[in-house]
Formats: structure tokens, sequence, C-alpha cells
């Protein structure tokens, strides 16, 4: 019996665990995928094998609570308030290095690519280059005024914006995609990974600028313009990203 409670916690833990932010990262991925060369395709596919893009940017969600990757712990932020020497943008600078060396393993290209997937969704969500001091916005409790759901700023951001906004991935896709013009792309095609943390960084007020801890739903309309905005520029620019590694003509 003890056996049996002790496996259905890990089971719902992991079930809570992947569906932090699952949905960001499988648009993110998806759309990202749309974006990439016929070469840099090539390239991943020899990498990733049958693994789409989308669901490798999950990895690092799913492996969190293995203690064999609690190194990973920093990897998804880039912190305002502390600088980590395993952050975000230093796992970001390493990783695209080493899918470019051509004496790297399979298996340590296998978890760069991964990470660096993860990773570049994970720094354009303002929470994720927040602050230390409150845990990236794990630290603290919020509701939504109109359902009375409890969460945290953290949720707020990484989940429950993308889910009330629309639940299905494709869905969502679709909608935002088609805004997602020439001149934008144009744009946003930079690789500096300090621009994208500084342009999350520059959010951060209107973040948490809620006069209680009751959210409205004048809060969600006023940011899911945002989430969306930057879910769309991840995308572009984890393309732009994986082109520049894998095809830099």
């Amino acid at each position: 019996m003890r056996h049996t409670l002790v496996l259905l916690i890990s089971i719902l833990s992991f079930q809570v665990l992947l569906a932090w932010g699952k949905n960001g990262h499988l648009i993110v991925g998806a759309i990202a995928d749309s974006y990439l060369t016929a070469k840099a395709k090539q390239s991943i596919k020899q990498i990733l094998g049958d693994e789409s893009i989308a669901d490798a940017g999950l990895w690092m969600d799913i492996v969190a609570n293995d203690k064999s990757y609690k190194n990973q712990d920093h990897w998804h932020y880039a912190y305002k308030d502390v600088v980590l020497e395993d952050n975000a943008i230093v796992k970001l600078e390493e990783f695209s290095a080493l899918l470019q060396n051509s004496e790297a393993t399979q298996e340590e290209k296998l978890i760069a690519l991964r990470a660096i997937i993860h990773i570049a969704a994970d720094i354009h969500v303002p929470i994720h280059c927040g602050y230390i001091k409150d845990k990236g916005g794990h630290k603290g409790n919020l509701s939504w005024e109109d359902s009375g759901e409890k969460t945290n700023m953290h949720k707020v951001w990484d989940t429950d914006m993308i889910q009330r906004f629309q639940p299905d991935i494709n869905t969502y896709i679709s909608i935002i995609k088609p805004n997602i013009s020439e001149d934008k792309i144009k744009n946003w095609g930079t690789r500096d990974f300090n621009v994208w943390v500084m342009e999350s960084q520059e959010l951060l007020d209107q973040v948490y600028d809620h006069p209680s801890s009751k959210l409205s739903v004048e809060y969600y309309n006023q940011n899911i313009v945002v989430v969306n905005d930057r879910l769309s520029m991840a995308a572009v620019r984890l393309a732009y990203l994986l082109n520049s590694i894998f095809d830099p003509s």
C-alpha cells in the first residue's frame, strides 16, 4: 500500500510538472520549426531523431525533478537582481558553441539542443528574467478574481494566461502566427541573448502591476497581448538561432 501511495504521488507530481508551461513550449517549438531552413532541419533531425522540436522543448521540465539533472535549475532563468554563473544566457552561449563543435558527442549535442530550445522560450517570459528574491514568481499567493483559482505570478505567466486565451495548441498557433509579419521577422532577428533578456526585464513593472492578490480580467486583457507577442518573438528567434548554428549561410 505504501509503495502504491509513493508511486501515485510521483505520477501526480510528474503530471503537474508537465503542465507547467507545457503549451507555451509546444507553441514556440511548432512555430519555430516552420521558419527553419531545409539544411537546419536535416541537421536537427540527425540529433533529435523522431523527436520534434516542440517535444524536445519539454525535456528540461520533464527531468526537473530528477536529482541527476539538479544542475539545470538555474538554466531556466536570467535574474535581474543577481547574476549566476550558470544562468540562461551563459548556457545558450555555451550550447550554441557546442553544437558547432565537431568533437562533441551525440549525447552532448542532444542535451545542448534540447536545452537551447527550452531556454530560448523561457527567457522570453518576463518572469523568467525577474527576481530571485521571489523565486522567479513562485513565491507569493495570488488568485483570479473571476474564478477564485489559486495561482502565483510564475504560473500566471507560464501557464494561466495561455490556457485562458486558448487551450488548444493548434488553434492557438493559427491565431497568433498570421500576425508574424515579414517586418517583425526582420526586426526580431538577433541572437544577442542579452537583448532577449533586457526586453523581458523591461516588462517586469507591468507584470507586477496589480493592486491586490486577486488578478482581474483587466490584468489578463492588458497582458495577454504581451504573452502572445513574446511567444511569437521566441519562436522566430529560436528559428533564427538554430539556422545560424546549423545553416550559417
